[in-house]
């Protein structure tokens, strides 16, 4: 979710992407997969970001077991999402992102599918808080996005059923506050965040949204850094919950729509220079709440490369 992307960052930071002088705490830590990092890094807050998402789904009941069975349905999506970043002042940044998917429904023998773009997100992040002290780097953010509804819901004037939709029909606004801290090999970051629909599609209003994210990190290799231009190797471990309301219509709660998930989601980050990571991520259901019987997730795997070009991107 390509153009060139200015950085902007202190001029300790410049000596760092230089090669000079030993490397702040914060700027030696990667970014979680899932969680939004408050830290002003090069990589989240100037790179281009890109990776292929799949995920798996299959017919899940209130208590989140799945039905067994060749006549139950299974739900595949891969997204392919590319994300541009611009760095407006010290402090902000914006961002746009769209995704490139691709859906295939499976039931009873028959297969249904459908691919291109998806909704276009326009994001905004602004620093609330910094504190740089000898026991640790601390940062507080606030993101705010409004996710447009420029993808795809119906086919030939039909509307299309509800998992092949590219889009959601309408504009969803959200705002989330992260908080990170870092100390040498350790960071930790946290998120919580409302999304909330603006309208309704074909008479139905989806559900409000809260969802909370946990990451946890530890940079593997090396043990200590000099510079930045050292090659990393960091572990992250994720918690990534969703609580969503159900849809209404007619200001009526509809069955089988709206639950809670909870992800565990290991991933790894590697970062051989200055200006590429690459990093991947396994998402494993822990908790699945489902009002009725609907598709939900089984399980996700992601792998990516976050890019930064201009001046700082040698």
């Amino acid at each position: 979710m390509t153009a060139r992307a200015p950085a902007v960052v202190s001029a300790t930071s410049v000596l760092l992407l230089l090669g000079l002088g030993a490397p702040a705490p914060s700027a030696v830590q990667a970014m979680p997969f899932h969680t939004n990092t408050a830290l002003p890094l090069p990589l989240a807050e100037a790179g281009i970001r890109t990776f292929l998402q799949y995920t798996e789904s299959g017919l899940a009941s209130r208590e989140g077991e799945f039905a067994g069975g060749p006549g139950n349905p299974t739900f595949r999506i891969s997204a392919l999402p590319l994300m541009v970043p611009y760095a407006v002042r010290p402090g902000t940044f914006v961002m746009v992102g769209i995704p490139y998917l691709d859906k295939r429904f499976e039931q009873g023998g028959a297969t249904q599918s459908n691919r291109g773009l998806g909704d276009v997100t326009l994001l905004v992040k602004q620093e609330l808080m910094a504190a740089d002290v000898v026991m640790g780097n601390r940062r507080l953010a606030l993101f705010l996005s409004a996710t447009l509804p420029s993808g795809e819901t119906r086919d030939e004037g039909e509307a299309l059923p509800v998992p092949l939709r590219l889009g959601s029909g309408t504009t969803v606004l959200k705002g989330e506050a992260v908080y990170s801290y870092v100390q040498d090999r350790v960071g930790i970051h946290g998120a919580v965040g409302y999304a909330l629909p603006t309208g309704s599609h074909d008479g139905v209003r989806r559900g409000d949204a809260f969802s909370f994210d946990l990451g946890l990190g530890y940079r593997l290799r090396p043990g200590s850094l000099e510079t930045l231009r050292e090659r990393t190797l960091q572990a992250y471990l994720e918690l990534n919950g969703t609580v969503t309301q159900p849809a209404v219509r007619d200001d009526v709660p509809l069955e089988s729509t709206g639950g809670t998930l909870i992800y565990l989601s290991p991933g790894l980050q590697w970062i051989p220079r200055p200006n590429l990571a690459v990093e991947g991520s396994v998402q494993v259901p822990v908790s699945r709440r489902v009002r009725g019987t609907q598709l939900a997730p089984e399980w996700s795997g992601a792998l990516g490369l976050r890019v930064l070009f201009g001046p700082f991107g040698r």
